[in-house]
């Protein structure tokens, strides 16, 4: 945890993804179907309407759509189920694992060397935010790098289909949301900014209940209650 020790993020998310890989696989592999399946509605009724126009040769009577479209749907709630079951459980042990070894760091450092980072000393409640905040932004990531085969086949798989049908209009409504797309890009640093403001407001405040709960004799001998409250009020406000 300090300026020294700052590491690339892909090799520590791959190191996560490794710890319990056929669990991540799995996960992975169920978000596919559960996120992939809504494209197949569409698909079924498309072939009822070309039936309808005789299209294609596809015949397919009401009830036969009915059914394959309740089997879609039963199908997904299905995966979906699974899916936040493994999912949930995956994000547990990614949490946990992290704790853990934050814990042991911890645990293995001399008492009376404080924990610094960037060359500043943390208090306590900083620390814990360390446990709560970055722990769940690490957690957040790796299961959201799972989710990515779901999301691209659902996006492939629709503009594919889309420009079977009608190229131009596909065109004409996927280009501004990949412009939209590059411009988010490229405030890609201004958000990493704010980001990290955002987190060292974040720290500050609950570095400051920290000691404000460890000091509170302290505060009421000295009759500082106002000054502590107004103090707090205004790293509140900048958070």
């Amino acid at each position: 945890m300090t300026a020294q020790m700052k590491l690339p993020i892909w090799p520590l998310l791959w190191q996560i993804i490794l710890y319990d890989p056929k669990l991540y696989v799995i996960d992975s592999i169920i978000w596919v179907f559960g996120m992939g399946l809504p494209i197949l509605p569409g698909l079924i009724i498309q072939a009822f309407f070309n039936a309808l126009t005789g299209e294609t040769t596809l015949e397919l009577s009401p009830w036969v759509i009915i059914a394959l479209l309740l089997a879609t749907g039963l199908g997904r709630v299905i995966f979906i189920f699974f899916g936040r079951f493994t999912n949930t459980q995956y994000r547990f042990i990614t949490s946990s694992l992290l704790q853990r070894n934050l814990l042991e760091y911890l645990l293995r450092r001399p008492g009376a060397q404080p924990l610094t980072v960037g060359g500043q000393t943390l208090s306590v409640g900083e620390v814990i935010s360390y446990f709560r905040d970055d722990v769940s932004q690490i957690e957040e990531t790796v299961s959201w790098l799972g989710s990515i085969p779901g999301y691209g086949l659902i996006v492939l798989g629709s503009v594919a289909i889309l420009l079977s049908i009608n190229a131009r209009i596909t065109l004409f409504v996927f280009l501004p949301l990949v412009a939209i797309a590059a411009m988010v890009q490229g405030a890609e640093t201004r958000l990493k900014r704010y980001r990290q403001a955002s987190r060292g407001a974040t720290q500050q405040v609950t570095g400051f209940v920290g000691d404000v709960l460890t000091g509170v004799q302290t505060i009421k001998v000295a009759g500082a209650q106002t000054d502590v409250l107004n103090y707090f009020k205004g790293l509140n406000e900048q958070r």
